[in-house]
């Protein structure tokens, strides 16, 4: 009996092990609140919003630029907020240190940006001289740009304060 016995315990417990075996590794996990092995997520830039106050300036989403920056020449720009959105739509702004804020100007003669501290993601425009140029705003991560909008239109207007020293003393 005791032979039996052990075979029949021998076969269920192969039987069991057999089912179970398969299902340790998810048993393992579901316990767990923190996976160490996953990568750290950030949130992805695919569009932005720039807005001065509570007024909305300048939006892209799925690469579409709806407004435009308009400044005076030799006058600084009102301090605009830039807020990114991800896939879902949500505003956010990069947390991590190595996300830096950047821009290109198409024609630097033109506007330069103005920064109250250099990895301050809201910026002043300042107009150079009057014309027409675009801006790129741009997430840079390390060397390499993370996010990089479409070309946003800047028309810089002429300052229309008299310039006196064209009068030559003439009064």
């Amino acid at each position: 009996m005791n032979k039996r016995f052990l075979l029949s315990f021998s076969r269920n417990l192969s039987t069991l092990l057999l089912v179970l075996l398969p299902l340790i590794p998810s048993i393992l996990t579901v316990g767990c609140e923190e996976n160490p092995v996953q990568e750290e997520h950030h949130a992805e830039p695919v569009g932005l919003i720039v807005t001065d106050g509570d007024t909305e300036i300048v939006r892209v989403e799925q690469n579409v630029v709806t407004g435009s920056f308009q400044l005076t020449q030799e006058t600084l720009s009102p301090h605009y907020q830039l807020q990114f959105l991800d896939e879902d739509g949500e505003m956010f702004l990069p947390d991590d240190p190595d996300f830096t804020p950047s821009a290109t100007i198409e024609d630097p003669t033109l506007l330069e940006v103005v920064r109250d501290q250099p990895d301050d993601w809201n910026f002043h425009l300042k107009g150079l001289k009057e014309g027409t140029t675009t801006i790129k705003l741009v997430v840079k991560h390390g060397s390499h740009n993370d996010y990089e909008s479409p070309a946003i239109p800047v028309t810089v207007i002429p300052n229309k304060t008299v310039d006196n020293s064209s009068l030559n003393g003439v009064i």
